[in-house]
């Protein structure tokens, strides 16, 4: 099992850095519109709120994309896990094993073996 949880923490780990590349790369694209506005006398001011407004609905997306990793890769940790059976099920289990093998593995009994030499004769 623990091939199976590296690979998903793996599979994590490519995910979370790839979304914070693209997460990076989208804000620096977002911005190169507003970068060339804020040369524009007087919108400096409203280009920050822009920006501010901007990035935190990016963040909010990649937040989710994020949320969404974080909850696949929980998901993979616990079906890497082996399956537990109950309690109940185990001993039952176990009394059919140990009752199959302990009658192949006994000796006949001398009394059975003698009542077939008998009625044999």
């Amino acid at each position: 099992m623990a091939i199976r949880e590296s690979f998903a923490t793996v599979i994590h780990d490519v995910v979370e850095e790839s979304t914070n590349s693209i997460e990076e790369i989208h804000k620096t694209l977002a911005g190169l519109p507003i970068d060339i506005l804020e040369n524009v006398p007087g919108l400096e001011r409203p280009l920050e709120e822009v920006r501010k407004t901007q990035n935190r609905a990016i963040e909010t997306v990649y937040s989710a994309v994020r949320d969404v990793n974080e909850e696949l890769t929980r998901l993979a940790m616990e079906l890497a896990q082996p399956k537990r059976r109950s309690a109940k099920k185990r001993s039952k289990s176990t009394r059919v094993k140990a009752h199959s093998r302990s009658a192949d593995t006994l000796p006949r009994q001398p009394h059975a073996q003698a009542q077939a030499t008998s009625t044999a004769h």
